[in-house]
């Protein structure tokens, strides 16, 4: 399983290679898409770039000072692939969880609204008669 900074760094790449053809990239284009959150620097690029090759996501053909050639191997556009769709795909669990989250929701609501009737009836009819 790779974390998320990786993840990131494999879509970026798969994102510029859409012809499975070799491609240079330097760490100053992959910086930019990193986002601020990321701070990143080159040494961790090039950790993130050699750990997807060593696991067969990436095919690296050379790499020096920041400058990478490379190419997104089918293992790698298979990962990309399903992250971006369990991204925005609800599984069974989660439907689950947000159903379950909306009738503990409504039922809150429900039971303060009848506490605070009932606070107020009692508070009506033992102390302001």
């Amino acid at each position: 399983m790779l974390d998320k900074v990786t993840a990131h760094i494999l879509g970026i790449v798969n994102e510029q290679c859409k012809d499975n053809n070799y491609i240079v990239m330097k760490d100053a284009d992959i910086i930019p898409y990193l986002g601020k959150k990321n701070k990143m620097t080159n040494d961790g690029i090039k950790e993130a770039i050699n750990y997807l090759a060593e696991r067969e996501y990436l095919k690296l053909k050379y790499s020096e000072e920041g400058t990478y050639c490379l190419t997104v191997l089918p293992k790698g556009r298979l990962f990309d692939e399903t992250a971006k769709e369990d991204k925005y795909h609800l599984t069974e669990e989660k439907l689950r969880n947000v159903k379950f989250l909306l009738q503990i929701s409504f039922l809150s609501a429900l039971f303060s609204f009848l506490g605070a009737a009932g606070a107020v009836f009692i508070m009506y009819y033992f102390l302001l008669r």
